[in-house]
């Protein structure tokens, strides 16, 4: 006799499906610039072809940023987890870097990154 599929198991086939469409949606170009906000006031918006090092002040410390390469990361950052320079290299348009506990954000904003288009 078989067993009925569990909640995990529908759970589990349910994510597989949603992860098969997300194939399906339209990709994001590269990103020209990045937006970086630091404890809720932007910082400025700095252009992906060059190089630069950006400091950015948050309630815990200082948070590193770097801008090689068309890419933009964070290198480190006085987080206890330090998530926010797991979250690797940022290129696409739309891409976001969030330091939750050091309130800093990073991010990629492109000349075709629009929601949506009114008449």
């Amino acid at each position: 006799m078989t067993k009925p599929f569990t909640i995990g198991d529908k759970l589990l086939i349910g994510l597989l499906i949603c992860w098969s469409l997300s194939a399906l949606l339209p990709r994001r170009g590269p990103g020209d610039w990045a937006l970086i906000e630091a404890d809720g006031k932007p910082l400025g918006r700095f252009p992906l072809k060059g190089e630069e090092d950006i400091s950015a002040q948050g309630p815990l410390g200082i948070t590193h940023i770097r801008i090689a390469g068309g890419r933009v990361w964070v290198v480190d950052s006085p987080c206890p987890h330090k998530l926010c320079v797991k979250m690797g290299k940022k290129v696409r348009a739309g891409e976001v870097i969030v330091c939750v506990p050091n309130r800093v954000i990073v991010r990629v904003e492109g000349r075709r990154d629009f929601d949506s288009i009114t008449p």
